[in-house]
């Protein structure tokens, strides 16, 4: 399980150990950390947070998959409205979930994602399926994950050189990246991306430098 909270970690690692079929393998609180450990251990699926410091969510989740295409990866965040729900099943995740759902929701997406099946919980659906329906298209996805990853450390007031190195590109490429989503979202600047970001659940007003 991978969160950037001490609490929430323990509050997954309690439910799972209490079932006779789950094992906690190990704990990261960030995405960088996530990589490395599952490239050495043994992991059969992971829970990861969208909202997190560093790459986050979607590249940690976009890179996981890139390395290993037999780990599941189910996506969790607070945020089921926005862009993240489609872009993890999108990408090849396996699952996305609330971290307002039961605890019975949560053991029974495990279970399902464990045995093969996708699991999508029943607000991010409702809004997956609300999104298809509706004329007002979210702007969030037009963009690549690349790009979703670069929105989401430029709204949080990351430097150019604070983004190539978290997303391992050069200088020259966030720059491109920056220019790229400025004229998809058409935005001016990287206040205006802020604000749209924090509206459609990219960041959270809290994370905003």
């Amino acid at each position: 399980m991978v969160d950037d909270h001490d609490l929430v970690r323990t509050g997954f690692r309690r439910i799972v150990e209490d079932q006779p079929d789950m094992e906690v393998v190990g704990e990261c609180a960030s995405g960088e950390a996530a990589l490395e450990f599952v490239r050495n251990g043994d992991v059969d699926l992971v829970l990861l947070d969208m909202n997190m410091p560093g790459m986050g969510g979607i590249e940690t989740a976009r890179r996981i998959l890139g390395q290993d295409e037999g780990v599941k990866i189910i996506g969790v965040s607070v945020h089921v409205d926005g862009a993240y729900p489609q872009r993890v099943i999108e990408m090849g995740g396996h699952g996305y979930l609330s971290k307002g759902c039961t605890e019975r929701e949560f053991l029974s997406a495990i279970r399902t994602v464990r045995d093969g099946n996708k699991y999508i919980g029943q607000a991010a659906a409702q809004n997956i399926a609300l999104n298809s329906l509706s004329d007002h298209t979210d702007p969030m996805t037009e963009l690549s994950h690349r790009e979703l990853s670069v929105v989401r450390l430029l709204a949080k007031g990351k430097s150019t050189n604070e983004i190539a190195n978290s997303l391992h590109v050069s200088i020259k490429t966030v720059s491109t990246y920056r220019s790229r989503i400025h004229s998809k979202l058409g935005i001016r600047n990287d206040v205006e991306l802020a604000h749209l970001a924090m509206r459609h659940g990219i960041v959270e007003r809290g994370e905003l430098e």
